[in-house]
């Protein structure tokens, strides 16, 4: 019940932001939240709870990835990879925050965080990150598993910055039978299976890339500053 209140308080507010700013959103910045999360946290599931409801904004890329440094509680989390918990580290030297490690966490377009499920401070961010005009614009095309990509800058603020190929699962429910969450069974979101720097970019010349896709899953393009920097600009496609 205490999940649900969550989601359905968060789900309220964003209603309201829609409404509030109505044909604004379609030239509004495109918000990429990661939200790094465990199976074996017990106080991720609230935050879980609105993540999920983040996932259903036209203008967020909700990415969820999971961590493995709470497997040791008892119950080891199937979507966990390493190089997802050394992801967090990274960005959180480049944000304000006093954390490497911690969850659950929401990072928003490598700028900024949220620790724990503070609604008020997310949709903060949220509207922080959405008034800020987009640096970059991509253009994509999937023709059967070939990804055609088209990358221009809008600012000279635009620097060199790696190109990432991000494949998500859209929703998963987990009984989770030990551990902190033991007898939980939780939904998860838009969980990141693969991550990928697929190519790079100069961050002033136009750039085209093809590609060939791997996975038949929904993906994401994401233009991150070289270094664990702001990212520029997002696409998703499923």
């Amino acid at each position: 019940m205490k999940l649900f209140r969550y989601a359905s308080a968060f789900a309220s507010i964003l209603a309201a932001t829609a409404a509030f700013s109505g044909a604004a959103v379609a030239q509004s910045q495109v918000v990429v939240v990661e939200m790094f999360t465990s199976q074996g946290c017990s106080s991720c599931p609230p935050a879980d709870a609105i993540f999920s409801e983040l996932a259903k904004q036209d203008d967020v890329i909700a990415l969820g990835l999971h961590v493995h440094y709470w497997d040791y509680l008892g119950w080891k989390d199937n979507f966990a990879q390493e190089k997802f918990a050394m992801r967090q580290e990274y960005l959180n030297m480049n944000i304000p925050s006093r954390y490497r490690r911690v969850t659950p966490q929401m990072i928003f377009n490598g700028q900024a965080q949220v620790a724990g499920a503070r609604i008020s401070m997310i949709q903060h961010e949220l509207q922080a990150i959405r008034a800020q005009k987009p640096l970059a614009e991509i253009d994509m095309a999937a023709r059967g598993n070939q990804l055609e990509l088209r990358l221009v800058s809008l600012s000279a603020q635009t620097k060199p910055s790696d190109i990432h190929l991000v494949h998500y699962i859209k929703k998963a429910i987990v009984p989770i039978e030990s551990g902190e969450n033991r007898g939980r069974t939780v939904s998860y979101a838009n969980i990141v299976s693969s991550w990928e720097t697929v190519g790079q970019w100069n961050g002033t010349a136009p750039l085209s890339l093809r590609y060939t896709l791997k996975r038949d899953e929904p993906f994401a393009v994401i233009v991150q500053e070289k270094n664990f920097g702001p990212i520029y600009t997002a696409r998703a496609m499923d």
